[in-house]
């Protein structure tokens, strides 16, 4: 389960990587005007509820897991300067068991998911680049789509460009996990089936995961 931890702690770094780029949509004012703007005020929705729902899955770990947890973070530390700017944040909050989330868990428009093993977590990242592709709008470097303000489109253009960054280094760190692993994950997918949409992306993708096929590969 090492590699799994890894791909949890990747996941964290991710979540936290969006949050300035949604910064500008939270002051938004004129959503009713600007539909594309609303799906991208919704990215923003999304990605603090995976983000304090995160905080909720590791408080639940159990002990062992939490303990990889912390290696994998002792592993991949950032080192800093005490007290300087670029201080790894979420390798702090990690190892201390401190919320990565500034919204306390349950404030959000929905309640977060109860995901309680490092498998379930790192099934959720791939379900997490999967939901905010689908849901931010369609974005080019040119012209700002209309209400748009030039920040909110510079903000919308990088977290398109993170995104699939993201999505690319997810799926990576999920290749290279173990036999073992595969088949945790087989099981974390077919838990979260039931609650995901019948024939949308993130069903399918599950689907994938739960039918043994990704776990096969691993093996092969």
């Amino acid at each position: 389960m090492k590699l799994l931890a890894q791909c949890v702690v990747l996941y964290a770094r991710c979540l936290c990587e969006v949050q300035p780029l949604l910064a500008p949509v939270r002051v938004a004012t004129n959503l009713e005007a600007a539909p594309q703007l609303i799906r991208f005020q919704r990215c923003a929705a999304d990605a603090d509820l995976h983000l304090a729902s995160l905080d909720c899955a590791i408080a639940a770990l159990p002990e062992l897991q939490r303990g990889l947890l912390r290696q994998a973070i002792r592993q991949a530390w950032r080192p800093t300067l005490a007290g300087s700017a670029a201080a790894d944040r979420v390798g702090e909050c990690l190892l201390s068991g401190a919320a990565l989330s500034l919204m306390p868990a349950g404030e959000g428009d929905a309640p977060p998911w109860q995901d309680s093993t490092l498998a379930a977590i790192a099934l959720r990242s791939l379900r997490y680049v999967l939901q905010m592709t689908e849901t931010l709008p369609d974005i080019s470097a040119g012209a700002a789509l209309p209400g748009f303000s030039s920040q909110q489109h510079a903000a919308a253009w990088g977290l398109t460009t993170l995104l699939e960054e993201q999505q690319a280094a997810l799926w990576d760190a999920m290749e290279k996990i173990t036999p073992a692993d595969a088949a945790l994950l087989a099981q974390a997918a077919q838990a979260q089936l039931a609650q995901a949409v019948a024939g949308s992306q993130d069903a399918e993708m599950l689907a994938y995961f739960a039918s043994g096929v990704f776990a096969e590969r691993v093996h092969a």
